[in-house]
This record gives structure tokens, sequence and C-alpha cells, in this order.
């Protein structure tokens, strides 16, 4: 593969910032799954990114807006699983707003979906090429410990979130490995102290690997340098309105709007697309 790809961050629900986004892209650049080699995502963006393999971009709003902006989906006071993923691929991605997994399967696009190895911390890459169960791939790309605490098996496998092994540059890096020579960065990346903190205090309590993992992920930083490759990167130009578990549903239309307004205002894409 030698051309565009897409990669996105974590974040929960500051990925809507991706959803504006990659309209954007598509709107002013006509950015599709035709002219998109690679797609890399992460826990809260794996979803939005299986909808535009599918060219299901009508669905977008719907689901962010709507039917994730209730305790359906986050809700504090359901102490045993904060955040529903459940809730999320069964009914969401499952029946509501049905993501068609056939045209998953066929996009002219390569997804990569990265998970989380629940034992040795292992970082495994799974693409929608392969043979897999795409809705327990999207399942286990978000199962957040604490939040959601559940494990997904994948090939009889134990999973949960990626965000835990994988950081953004080095998705890149897969990126580059993969042959891409144009990569588009979208990152809503939120560091807060609470949120290392926490992850840091469980990781002390999993099994070495995975702990080892998480804390290794945690203090990396370091930004991906390639002469051959052009890495364009959409950031935030303010704060964002909300954090990784608030979907109320103002905050994310702004969010979204943020993130399509800054796709817009972007000098590098509008020198090198």
């Amino acid at each position: 593969m030698t051309g565009v790809a897409i990669v996105t961050s974590s974040g929960g629900m500051t990925c809507a910032y991706s959803v504006g986004a990659i309209l954007a892209l598509k709107d002013h650049y006509g950015l599709t799954p035709e002219t998109v080699d690679l797609a890399i995502g992460s826990s809260g963006s794996t979803g939005t990114l299986s909808y535009m393999a599918s060219w299901q971009y009508e669905c977008f709003r719907n689901i962010w807006e709507e039917l994730i902006t209730t305790s359906r989906f986050i809700n504090y006071c359901r102490l045993h699983k904060v955040m529903d993923v459940d809730y999320l691929v069964d009914e969401v991605f499952g029946e509501l707003d049905p993501l068609d997994i056939d045209a998953v399967k066929r996009s002219p696009m390569k997804l990569l979906i990265p998970v989380t190895h629940a034992v040795t911390g292992e970082l495994r890459y799974f693409s929608n090429r392969d043979n897999v169960d795409h809705f327990e791939l999207l399942r286990a790309s978000k199962a957040a410990p604490i939040v959601y605490g559940r494990k997904v098996y994948l090939d009889g496998e134990p999973f949960i979130d990626s965000a835990l092994s994988v950081s953004t540059e080095l998705n890149i890096q897969r990126a580059v490995q993969e042959g891409a020579r144009k990569i588009i960065v979208i990152d809503n990346t939120v560091n807060s102290w609470w949120s290392r903190a926490a992850l840091y205090s469980w990781s002390l309590c999993v099994p070495r690997g995975l702990g080892r993992t998480i804390r290794n992920n945690c203090l990396k930083t370091r930004h991906t340098q390639n002469s051959n490759v052009r890495v364009i990167r959409i950031s935030r130009n303010r704060n964002l309105p909300g954090s990784i578990l608030d979907n109320n549903p103002d905050h994310i239309r702004e969010t979204i709007d943020l993130g399509y307004d800054d796709v817009e205002r972007n000098l590098e894409l509008k020198r090198y697309l």
C-alpha cells in the first residue's frame, strides 16, 4: 500500500472529535473508503471508523448525539458497569442504527483495530479482512477496565481495551509499516492526571505482563518521525467541552463541531491534499 492513512486516537466520549473531523475530511477533501487506503483507531474511535468503512456516514450523528447520550450507555449509579459497552455493541451497533458488517468486510479501505491481551498485555491488531466477529472485535477494543470491567474473547483468547497497550504514536508507526506515505492523525487525546493515576493503580493489581504494558504505555510521549512519511496532525485548538465519560448531548455536539471546524481551518491539509 502506498497512499493515505487515517489514524484516530482513543479517549472515550472525546472521540466525538474524530466524528466531526472524518465528516469534514469527506466533505472538503473527498476522503472516503475509496481514497483512503488504511484506517487505524483505538477504543472510542473504532466504531466510527467501522461505519466509515461501510460508507454509513449518515449514522455518525444519530449514534453520537442521540443513541449514546443516555443513561443506557453511561450511568454513574450503575457501579458494576458505569459504561455499558454491551448496550453500545448489541443494541446501538446491532439494532438501533445497525452496522453493515458485510460492507465493512468488503470495504476497499483496510481497517485495523488494536486490542490488548488481558493476561500478557500483548498488543494485537485485527483487520476487517480477518475471519473474526467484528462486533466482538469492537466490544474488545472498548472493554475498558473498571468502568466496564469485562474480558472479551477473540480466537479463544481474552482481550480488553486497546488504549491500554497502544498509543497514537504506535498506531502511526503501524501505518508506516503498512506502507502509508501520507498519514492524517486525528488527535483528541486528553491527558488527565486522574485517569493516568487510576490506570497506574489498577495496573498493580493485574497480571504482571498486562500491568507492565499499561505502565509503559502511560509513559510514552514520543512523536513519530520519518523523513519519507508526511504526518498531518489535526488537534483541538481549544479545550474540549467534555471528558472521557461525559456523554452530555450538548458537549458531544460541540465536540463534533470542533473536530469539523479544525479540519476546515487546517492549513497543512489545504497544502498537501
